[in-house]
């Protein structure tokens, strides 16, 4: 018999999306209409269900907002914060195909 072993275990378990959630996403998007996702899972789970919803594509500039405080000056100030980070990562990149565009005049 084995003596002074360690065992170690690990599983996983992972939520499937429904069959054609991304694809129906892609079409949202690319017929311009927006929209938000409620969930209450974890940041980090939010982020991977976004990618997989390919809602977070690799180029897409992910910015969280999270406070301990509901102090409204704080969460002000902090939003701000935020809000010159899109700007300046807007202003360096390529167009973001949430952007609105423009409609040509007639």
């Amino acid at each position: 018999m084995e003596h002074g072993l360690s065992y170690l275990g690990c599983t996983a378990i992972e939520d499937k999306l429904q069959d054609g959630v991304p694809e129906t996403i892609v079409t949202l998007i690319q017929a311009e209409i927006r929209f938000w996702v409620l969930t209450g899972d974890k940041l980090e789970t939010a982020i991977e269900i976004a990618k997989s919803c390919r809602i977070i594509e690799p180029d897409t500039l992910v910015v969280t907002l999270s406070s301990l405080s509901l102090d409204p000056k704080s969460l002000k100030i902090m939003m701000n914060q935020k809000i010159r980070e899109i700007r300046a990562a807007n202003s360096t990149k390529r167009p973001s195909r949430f952007r609105r565009r423009e409609k040509p005049q007639q």
